[in-house]
């Protein structure tokens, strides 16, 4: 599979968008859902990943990106595929 990530450039800080549907979803929008569909808190994620909240809150509320390597771990803790937080090729349609 491909995976689809655009990255605009914007006051210092990267943002991942992942087409979806008619329009864009950020990694940290797909983050988010997966964690609250999981059920867990952010400080729960957090502490599964051996990170500070704080961490997690600025993934969700894109001031930050995670690393791929982090994302693999992120998808481990939630019990969702890498796929589910950074799509493919195939939403470009």
């Amino acid at each position: 599979m491909i995976f689809l990530v655009f990255c605009l450039h914007f006051c210092g800080t990267d943002v991942i968008l992942l087409k979806y549907g008619g329009g864009y979803v950020t990694i940290g929008d797909r983050i988010k859902s997966a964690r609250k569909k999981a059920g867990i808190t952010q400080a729960e994620l957090a502490k599964r990943l051996g990170i500070s909240y704080v961490g997690v809150s600025q993934w969700e509320n894109n001031l930050r990106n995670p690393k791929i390597e982090t994302v693999q771990r992120i998808a481990s803790a939630l019990n969702v595929s890498i796929v589910d937080l950074v799509g493919t090729a195939d939403e470009l349609n």
